[in-house]
């Protein structure tokens, strides 16, 4: 077993790990949510796997704009979203590990801020991490309080936010849905070297989920979602 104190960049390294080796439940605890790519990524890693997948964030009485984006991409990954008034706490804990740290779930703190944690899979601190959000969870402000929706012009449309939204068939990572360039940039650059159309790849563009080497570039989309994909890209 190990605890061990976490500076700046390795806070996020650290999640990364937690939300990645995660096999059957994960729970995210965070005030403000501004996923990156990478970020996205190692969720999608935990969505193939089948990870149930908890989100306990902060209450307002209004969602901007940013918000509904970023809840949206957890409602896609079948998270159960939950409102705590005035939190503060920040914690990312699978079954057997966890980090608590001062670090909020946004982009710009995994690169930019000043942060420190705590990685533990000692058991003790392991089962007070869960207790601690089993409480978060039970104060959780009831369905028909949830916050409402932003009213801005800008407040995204999920069916054109669904419609524009792939993923890397090598990383898992989210990224425009383009049927003829279903990799991310790196990953493109790597396939080019080669250019095997059946090269086997692990997840599926059109849903994220992990494909087990039933995805190429030739195709990218798994069989089972060929008939939605077309359905919502229009191709």
């Amino acid at each position: 077993m190990a605890t061990s104190f976490l500076e700046n960049q390795n806070c996020a390294e650290e999640i990364h790990r937690v939300i990645e080796n995660a096999n059957t439940e994960l729970t995210i605890i965070t005030p403000y949510i501004d996923l990156g790519p990478r970020m996205k990524g190692s969720f999608n890693v935990a969505r193939g796997k089948g990870v149930t997948i908890r989100l306990i964030t902060r209450w307002k009485k209004k969602l901007a704009a940013k918000d509904e984006t970023e809840l949206a991409f957890f409602t896609k990954l079948g998270a159960e979203i939950m409102f705590v008034e005035r939190l503060h706490s920040k914690l990312f804990l699978n079954e057997n590990s966890g980090v608590l740290s001062s670090m909020n779930m946004l982009d710009g703190s995994a690169h930019h801020s000043q942060e420190i944690g705590i990685f533990t899979n000692d058991t003790g601190l392991v089962t007070s991490y869960k207790g601690y959000a089993e409480r978060l969870i039970r104060s959780a402000m009831p369905s028909e309080y949830a916050p409402a929706k932003s009213t801005a012009k800008n407040a995204p449309s999920q069916k054109k936010k669904q419609k524009n939204s792939g993923y890397c068939i090598r990383t898992g990572e989210s990224i425009p849905f383009n049927i003829k360039s279903p990799f991310n940039k790196k990953s493109m650059t790597s396939w080019n070297r080669y250019k095997n159309p059946e090269f086997k790849e692990k997840f599926c563009h059109f849903s994220g989920e992990k494909s087990n080497g039933q995805t190429t570039f030739g195709k990218p989309i798994l069989k089972k979602n060929w008939a939605k994909a077309k359905k919502t890209h229009g191709f």
